[in-house]
């Protein structure tokens, strides 16, 4: 096929076979018997006709990931033909709506969740849940819920979560009880903005100036901030392992780019053919927000003017990293 259709992706196969799903378990097997590792799916429920004997497959019984898409609502009986097969041990997303009338309590416990239809979801179950990220877009849940949600936190040091992001209904307020004892933004305690690292790898800021902030015994921080988003609100539960993450990330950078410039000081030995603001990014001296700017007007001089140079390939390949480095997006 890769040599017929050119288009195939190299992580990608085709089988003809009269039955679809046979042909799938049959190439699925002899490939995990030959990569013997973790099972990472993406599936469409009503695609699949016998989603139970899909399942009780060995090699798909445990996944470590699981995707399921698609644009039609995923049945009750769907759902029971995968859950009641298959167990998830890392990451589990579900996009398409699904029944509200099945309830599924042994996923609350992996690290990541993401689920568009979270209204099965009862107070007993936000009790259970202890994933390290986990969104639940269309709930059910009132502030009252999410103040018992937290107290239990509090009382919880053994608690893996890092963040919740619940969707809400902007009709219904947001509005904590006083008992639950929350305090505003306090800049001796916290830096204004989270810093987190989403599960493609990707770094990204969150204001909470505005948020509520509540300690643990042990001296764990949390905030709830709500997010009044037009065309999705939220509301943020937010865990602070790093009180001051942009301090420490400003004071450990310096080591994080020492590789970086000692890469460029080999790419310029060997191609000696670099501009002046080339230079000025190839100095570890450089001050981060002159770093920046000088990147932007190099940036924008190269929209100009494409000269051809292994050397300026090589040197922008680096300036790109440290770029990414020093301005994680907002």
């Amino acid at each position: 096929m890769k040599t017929q259709q050119p288009l195939i992706n190299v992580e990608e196969f085709y089988c003809k076979y009269p039955d679809v799903e046979e042909g799938i378990i049959a190439v699925a097997k002899h490939l995990t018997f030959i990569f013997q590792g973790p099972v990472r799916l993406n599936i469409v429920p009503s695609l699949i006709k016998n989603l139970s004997a899909f399942f009780t497959e060995p090699h798909f019984k445990i996944c470590e990931e699981l995707e399921i898409d698609g644009d039609e609502t995923v049945t009750e009986e769907q759902l029971a033909q995968i859950f009641e097969n298959v167990t998830v041990t890392k990451k589990l997303i579900i996009g398409p709506e699904t029944s509200v009338k099945y309830a599924i309590p042994k996923i609350l416990h992996i690290e990541h969740l993401v689920l568009q239809t979270a209204t099965w979801m009862t107070r007993e179950h936000l009790l259970q849940l202890n994933c390290q990220y986990s969104e639940l877009r269309d709930n059910t849940f009132t502030c009252e819920d999410l103040e018992v949600f937290a107290e239990h936190w509090r009382k919880n040091v053994r608690s893996k979560i890092e963040r919740v992001w619940f969707g809400w209904d902007e009709s219904k307020p947001f509005k904590l009880n006083e008992k639950l004892r929350v305090s505003r933004w306090d800049a001796t305690k916290r830096e204004r903005e989270i810093i987190y690292t989403n599960q493609d790898g990707t770094r990204e800021r969150l204001d909470c100036s505005d948020g509520y902030d509540f300690e643990r015994e042990d001296g764990m921080l949390a905030t709830f901030k709500f997010e009044d988003d037009v065309m999705c609100p939220g509301v943020h539960f937010l865990v602070w392992h790093e009180r001051f993450p942009e301090r420490k990330r400003l004071a450990e950078l310096p080591k994080v780019l020492a590789p970086y410039y000692k890469q460029l000081e080999e790419i310029n030995r060997e191609y000696p053919n670099s501009s002046s603001l080339e230079r000025m990014l190839a100095n570890p001296s450089l001050k981060y927000d002159e770093f920046i700017d000088t990147f932007h007007i190099l940036r924008s001089m190269d929209h100009e003017y494409h000269p051809v140079s292994l050397g300026r390939s090589a040197r922008r390949r680096v300036f790109d990293r440290i770029y990414s480095l020093i301005d994680i997006s907002d």
